[in-house]
């Protein structure tokens, strides 16, 4: 049977721009929602990484990838993870230990994922066979549309910068600061 969202708790991992959106949106369907980010600016709903594991139904991944957070999804992490949650990626391959997923899933205690991002060598061709997973191609950014507002943000962005003004579209944390 399937589950509605209504009443569940979403961890959200990455509590950026398209964190902050996809809160709003889980928010609107019922769902209470939790965020961790060492990056992110005070908000209500953040929370630490452990009571995150502990209280949360489905944990939906929105950071970037660093390397304090390769395979930050791994054994360890999972076990610590409420027993028969969902976990969604749709951030980058490099979040999840997909061994360690695959075997949280075979063991029962991860009821479920879904990966929209897969390491090319990894689990994936395993996933594909499991009624557990749902596999979707990373092409989200893959229209017309998407493109062309990409290509505008980005000017907008450089005109701010060249202005002297705040960029809105700028990721800030670790890796980025080289090029700051």
């Amino acid at each position: 049977m399937a589950r509605e969202p209504r009443g569940a708790t979403l961890g959200i991992i990455g509590f950026g721009a398209i964190g902050q959106k996809v809160a709003r949106q889980a928010e609107f369907y019922g769902m209470r929602v939790l965020a961790h980010d060492p990056y992110a600016a005070e908000d209500s709903r953040l929370t630490t990484l452990p009571a995150l594991l502990r209280d949360s139904d489905v944990i939906s991944l929105h950071a970037k990838a660093t390397g304090e957070n390769h395979h930050l999804i791994d054994t360890s992490f999972l076990a610590q993870a409420k027993r028969g949650v969902f976990i969604i990626n749709t951030a980058r391959q490099s979040l999840i230990d997909e061994a360690a997923l695959r075997a949280g899933i075979e063991r029962g205690h991860i009821a479920g994922a879904a990966l929209d991002v897969c390491e090319p060598d990894g689990e994936w061709p395993a996933f594909a066979k499991d009624a557990r997973v749902i596999l979707t191609p990373h092409i989200g950014g893959a229209t017309a549309q998407t493109q062309g507002r990409a290509l505008d943000m980005l000017t907008a962005d450089i005109r701010r910068y060249f202005a002297g003004e705040e960029v809105v579209n700028f990721v800030a944390g670790p890796s980025s600061q080289a090029g700051a």
